[in-house]
């Protein structure tokens, strides 16, 4: 898995991707070995043993981690009928959660499972998951939530979800209309949207007509849908796109045009005509990126570290990951080099290590982390 943009998502067209970025939460970081993952701490200390099946790069998530358990016995070949009937392509599986200490807290139960959020996990039934977090997987599955305890606080009954953000989640019906709960699970704001994002900052990003726009804690539209493609607010700023492609796939120029609007739906940063990406902000610095080369602007629209990389990551921790002519650095606020690293992919900072990845991408591929000096915590190595 080497560092990849995160693109803004074409709501126009309703996708949503997640990736399973290598990052670390709660001051635990998973590590692989023989097909197999545990975490480390900090000091780089195995504190969860790498007894864990790899089926996905897990990581903590307030004070939880999800684990997979092959559904027994397990079939020598795929697709394969369960013992339901149903076709299946991926091995069955069902999903729990571990504490920080490694020792389960839930016990493997759901078809599907995703991160704690505001004491809350989306979990499924009835789906064959085809990738990490994946919500819309299969046509008969349905999403509810669980507490911590593993206690279903709200039934299973949403096509899709996403995770809970300021008191609230969005949810997918099962004629594909999106709408919003709060955490009691009473319906705040009625199945009428594309396609829905959390909210940020009191507004969320939801659309209608294939055209994206804002909306309050009421359902209604604080901005009005007019964006192909509309990011979440931070800094009282939202990258946004008019016009251009909003397929999945696109090849050749999207076209459009990028700006920063404030909640008013107002422009306060246009950006150059042949802008291509805008991300949102992060430390109060924003990743724009113009024929091939991105860089940073500040909140003014100013250029605070000029656009001469080929791949810009977000700032973290004060320190932001990029790469140009195939080599990775990781650079202060200022643009100024902080850490030079000879490896093949690397990730952002969390909790004071960065993910590092040695090799090519396949079988031999390593994976480790180092410290803001630069220094190995765990010698990246082969996760198979």
């Amino acid at each position: 898995m080497t560092a990849r943009h995160s693109y803004a998502i074409p709501f126009a067209v309703a996708v949503l991707v997640l990736y399973p970025a290598l990052r670390a939460q709660d001051s635990r970081f998973v590590v692989f070995e023989g097909g197999q993952h545990g975490y480390i701490n900090q000091k780089g200390v195995l504190v969860i043993p790498i007894s864990l099946e790899v089926t996905y790069v897990i990581n903590f998530s307030e004070e939880r981690a999800s684990f997979a358990e092959a559904v027994k016995p397990t079939p020598a070949k795929y697709p394969y009928l369960d013992k339901n009937g149903k076709l299946r392509i991926f091995r069955e599986e069902k999903w729990g959660f571990i504490d920080m200490s490694g020792a389960v807290a839930v016990p493997p139960r759901f078809d599907a499972a995703m991160d704690f959020s505001e004491g809350l996990a989306g979990i499924a039934f009835d789906t064959d998951r085809t990738s990490y977090s994946c919500t819309d997987c299969d046509k008969n599955q349905h999403w509810g939530f669980i507490d911590k305890q593993g206690k279903v606080v709200i039934r299973a009954q949403y096509h899709s979800v996403r995770s809970f953000s300021e008191g609230f989640a969005a949810v997918e019906s099962d004629d594909g209309k999106w709408g919003y709960i709060d955490t009691k699970g009473n319906l705040i704001v009625p199945f009428y949207f594309q396609a829905a994002r959390s909210f940020h900052e009191d507004l969320a990003a939801a659309a209608v007509d294939k055209q994206v726009g804002y909306i309050d804690k009421h359902g209604s539209f604080a901005v009005k849908p007019r964006f192909a493609i509309a990011g979440d607010f931070s800094g009282g700023l939202a990258a946004v796109r008019v016009g251009g492609k909003t397929d999945s796939i696109i090849v050749g120029p999207a076209g459009g045009r990028w700006a920063f609007i404030g909640k008013d739906g107002r422009n306060r940063i246009d950006l150059p005509k042949n802008a291509e990406r805008a991300e949102g902000f992060a430390e109060g610095l924003a990743v724009i990126e113009v024929h091939g080369h991105c860089g940073y602007i500040d909140p003014s629209g100013a250029i605070a570290i000029p656009l001469k990389f080929s791949y810009c990551g977000s700032l973290s921790e004060g320190l932001a990951d990029v790469g140009k002519d195939g080599t990775w650095q990781y650079i202060d606020r200022s643009g100024q080099v902080a850490i030079d690293v000879p490896y093949s992919g690397i990730h952002p900072f969390k909790n004071g290590l960065a993910a590092v990845e040695d090799g090519a991408d396949g079988p031999t591929q390593r994976f480790g982390y180092i410290d803001k000096r630069g220094n190995q915590v765990w010698k990246p190595r082969p996760a198979l």
